[in-house]
């Protein structure tokens, strides 16, 4: 917590700080949750035992500073030796559209027969891609609820996984990389979702 409190001077216990460590190490489901959040205005640091995770809450800076900013609080990390080792890396993006966005996606599913683009739905993909697991959830026709209010949409939730095996050093020089490719597959596989209609009015910029 002091090697990152200029980023993040916010603590803030979780509900599985509560377990003892024994039950969280041997539990496969709790043994990768965090236990504190460390928060900062719109970015916060999750860790535990076994995990790190940054995040952007609600506002993206793009990906370059984002890189830039994940290189600095990670440096400041690895110095404090607290890294044994590094099994994966992940990256997701959560994505969400005030429409029903099944209607939109190159895919197209029926149920016994009928087209389900209009129905509240949800299905989840897991796709190998050249040693990285692509996992996509696409949620139709749903509800966020932020701030108070409830906004209809749909998610296009893409989490991307890289196993490794790398000491905490190894891993500072190696995540840069690593990070690229993971981002270089979320935004193919994105991109390559999204009809031609809807890309487009986006306004994307490559």
């Amino acid at each position: 917590f002091g090697a990152v409190r200029d980023w993040f001077p916010q603590m803030i216990p979780l509900p599985t700080a509560n377990l003892p460590e024994a039950v969280r190490s041997q539990d496969p489901n709790l043994a990768w949750q965090a236990t504190h959040q460390l928060q900062g205005g719109h970015l916060s640091l999750k860790v535990g035992p076994r995990v790190l995770c940054f995040s952007s809450l609600r506002r993206y800076d793009g990906w370059p500073a984002w890189t830039a900013f994940r290189q600095t609080v990670l440096e400041r990390l690895v110095a404090t030796g607290i890294f044994a080792s590094v099994e994966r890396l992940g990256l997701r993006y959560i994505n969400f559209f005030r429409l029903p966005i099944l209607e939109h996606l190159n895919c197209e599913f029926t149920l016994v027969g009928s087209p389900v683009g209009n129905w509240s739905s949800t299905c989840r993909f897991e796709i190998p891609d050249s040693g990285v697991l692509k996992a996509l959830l696409i949620a139709n026709r749903i509800t966020l609820n932020a701030d108070g209010e409830s906004i209809p949409g749909s998610l296009l939730d893409i989490d991307c996984l890289i196993p490794c095996q790398l000491s905490g050093g190894d891993f500072l020089q190696a995540h840069e990389r690593l990070g690229e490719t993971l981002h270089d597959k979320s935004k193919e596989l994105f991109f390559s979702l999204l009809k031609p209609e809807l890309l487009a009015s986006l306004n994307p910029e490559y």
